[in-house]
């Protein structure tokens, strides 16, 4: 198992910029890679293997990673992105003389809910306008009024609200306020299972199925302390 805890000066960050005076562009918010002020990252890495018969092995590994704007108080938010918490659980089985073995093993990974450049006025921790993580599409999908307004105008939906065919309800534009689409990525875990054949000193035949459940589930990389 090991620990750290780093403190770095002047990284390279995305932070909010302009192209000629404008600050956003296609809709997209303006962001250039600058050096800013200091932050501090922690976490742990552990492994471990313990053999329960002459055959049978469990093994796992689990990790975390946790950063934090000392300069601002936001969560850090580099580009790149800090993996949530997750870890590796199997159990294998492989006879000492054997020419066989077979393992079934997990993913687990811990749900993402910080996002970095929420403004304070969203419930986030960053002061400025929304940026880096909470504009990004993938991640935190952040959406001004004006900007559902146009897609609602482009897509022939009525501004003044509506009725879906199941009777869902669009709330009128004058009801919207700027919004985050998404403020967490869901944690998962999957069912997987391997196994193989040696055939010779060279030669030797694996298989493998991984997500045996047919689990829906996306890796996302946002950053969060």
């Amino acid at each position: 198992m090991s620990l750290y805890d780093s403190e770095i000066h002047d990284l390279i960050d995305r932070t909010p910029a302009s192209i000629g005076g404008q600050t956003v562009i296609g809709g997209a918010q303006v962001l250039a890679r600058t050096n800013f002020g200091r932050t501090r990252m922690l976490g742990y890495e552990t492994s471990g293997n313990v053999r329960a018969t002459d055959s049978i092995s469990i093994w796992g590994n689990a990790s975390h990673s946790s950063g934090r704007n000392i300069t601002n108080g936001d969560y850090l938010g580099f580009e790149g992105g800090i993996p949530p918490t997750q870890g590796w659980l199997g159990l294998r089985w492989e006879p000492v003389a054997g020419r066989a073995w077979f393992e079934v093993y997990g993913q687990i990974v811990d749900k993402q809910d910080r996002i970095t450049g929420i403004p304070l006025a969203l419930g986030g921790r960053f002061s400025g306008p929304a940026s880096a993580d909470a504009v990004d599409a993938r991640i935190g999908a952040y959406r001004t009024r004006a900007q559902i307004a146009s897609y609602r105008q482009f897509h022939g939906i009525p501004l003044d609200g509506d009725r879906l065919p199941d009777s869902r309800r669009i709330a009128p534009i004058g009801e919207i306020a700027d919004t985050l689409m998404y403020r967490n990525t869901p944690g998962f875990a999957t069912l997987n299972f391997r196994g193989g054949l040696k055939l010779s000193e060279n030669h030797s035949v694996n298989l493998l199925l991984e997500n045996a459940l047919d689990k829906n589930y996306l890796t996302a990389q946002m950053h969060w302390f």
